[in-house]
């Protein structure tokens, strides 16, 4: 499994650090964070989708803790959509991910 999170971080956490450490320069606010679905997995981009748009809420495969889960994550995207407040720390070069 050591592999997968090697070609996540070089193709995919890598270059959007980069991203974000630049836009980091001339915008005053971005936040950003990393999913990673347990200690083996390796995020990349769009697996949090499922999360976002109630997946496991609508799966009979899905465990209550995955439920539940899925529920904090569309509370904080609706809690950021209606308010505009991101409840996790601004980007800094030094301090880059939650």
């Amino acid at each position: 499994m050591q592999w997968r999170r090697l070609l996540a971080d070089v193709f995919f956490v890598c270059p959007v650090l980069f991203w974000a450490e630049e836009l980091s320069r001339v915008r005053s606010r971005l936040h950003m964070f990393r999913f990673s679905d347990g200690p083996d997995q390796a995020g990349t981009f769009g697996d949090d989708l499922s999360l976002v748009l109630g997946g496991p809420l609508l799966s009979k495969l899905a465990s209550r803790r995955e439920g539940d889960f899925s529920i904090r994550v569309l509370r904080t995207w609706v809690s950021f959509a209606r308010d505009g407040v991101v409840k996790w720390p601004q980007f800094k070069a030094w301090a880059p991910v939650v």
